[in-house]
Formats: C-alpha cells, sequence, structure tokens
C-alpha cells in the first residue's frame, strides 16, 4: 500500500493505475486470507494485469512498444499437474532474465522515467477509448488547439480546463464528450 501511494504521490504512476494495483493487491489478499475465488473476477483481474504489463513496458522496456490486444487464455479441462522442481526451474529463469534486461537497461533520470509513464498510460487509455468508439487524440484533440465538443461525436478533449470551488484553476487531462454533453473526465 504504501509504494503504491508513494509511486502515485511522487507521479511516477496515474491514478487510474494506482486503483489497479489497488484491486489487484486487495483481491490478491482476499484470495490468500479468505479463500475467496471468483472466475468472473479473476478473468476481470487478469485483463487488468495485462494492462499493467504493457504500461510497464512502455515506461520501463521498450518506449517503441505497441499495445497488442489482450487474449483471455482458454479454459482448462483438465487438472493442471504442478511439478514443484519445474517450477523453481522455471521462476529461476524468469528471475535471471529479469536481472539481464534489468542490468541492460540504461538509466534514466527520474523525470523522464515521470514522463514516459504518463505518455504510456495516456498511450493505453486512448486505445482503450478508440476500441470503444471514442476520437481520442492528446496531441491533435486538445482544448489549446481548438478542440470543442461537437454534436453526433463521442470525443475525448485533451488538457480540458477547470475550475475549483477555490478558484484554482487547472486542466483536465481529458474530458469526454458525448455531443455536447460532458460525462467524464480524468484530471
Amino acid at each position: 500500500v504504501n509504494r503504491i501511494n508513494s509511486l502515485l504521490r511522487e507521479g511516477m504512476i496515474p491514478r487510474d493505475l494506482s486503483e489497479v494495483f489497488h484491486a489487484l493487491r486487495i483481491n490478491r489478499n482476499k484470495a490468500v486470507h479468505e479463500n475467496y475465488a471468483s472466475v468472473s473476477d479473476g478473468k476481470a483481474l487478469l485483463q487488468m494485469a495485462y494492462g499493467l504489463c504493457e504500461w510497464f513496458m512502455q515506461t520501463y522496456g521498450d518506449w517503441n512498444y505497441q499495445n497488442q490486444p489482450f487474449v483471455l487464455p482458454p479454459e482448462i479441462s483438465e487438472p493442471v499437474i504442478r511439478d514443484k522442481q519445474s517450477e523453481q526451474a522455471q521462476e529461476a529463469q524468469l528471475m535471471e532474465d529479469a536481472e539481464k534486461a534489468a542490468a541492460a537497461a540504461p538509466m534514466v533520470e527520474k523525470e523522464t522515467r515521470r514522463k514516459q509513464s504518463g505518455k504510456a498510460a495516456s498511450q493505453r487509455i486512448k486505445s482503450e477509448l478508440r476500441k470503444v468508439g471514442w476520437e481520442a487524440d492528446t496531441e491533435l484533440l486538445r482544448y489549446s488547439k481548438g478542440t470543442r465538443p461537437a454534436k453526433g461525436r463521442n470525443i475525448a478533449i485533451a488538457e480540458w480546463p477547470t475550475d475549483s470551488a477555490v478558484g484554482n484553476r487547472g486542466y483536465a487531462d481529458y474530458a469526454l464528450f458525448v455531443g455536447m454533453q460532458m460525462v467524464g473526465s480524468n484530471d
């Protein structure tokens, strides 16, 4: 919890990803401590974890990586027989591969990593919005470039101006419009 909250405070992960981390953490704890099991929740959480992996690759791996669609693994009708030695060998190999990749990764300043984290999260959000029929392009569809809501369009407008109750002016990362009606924002 502290690590997730610290990463959020430092701007290393956006709020929506911190919520995914917390959802995974909470459900993992329920599974371990309360013997909780839900196939439908498991499928949803698996897709959320996949999205985190995509973000992680774009933030800490290959910055040119393009999102790949999530494909739910096929259901297995036969019980899985676990071989402890085989599992331990696979785990050791994965750890070795991860250590090699980490050693080969270039050192990056914290501010550069923070910017890349936001860019990767933005790409993921745009991709998800486009899948469900929204116009989303944070470079072109910006309030500062004159983009405004329009009848008959589902559009995500970047850097939508906001006014708080105490008079501080800010900008939402994006605002979602169905026609002329704002239906949501991410600030």
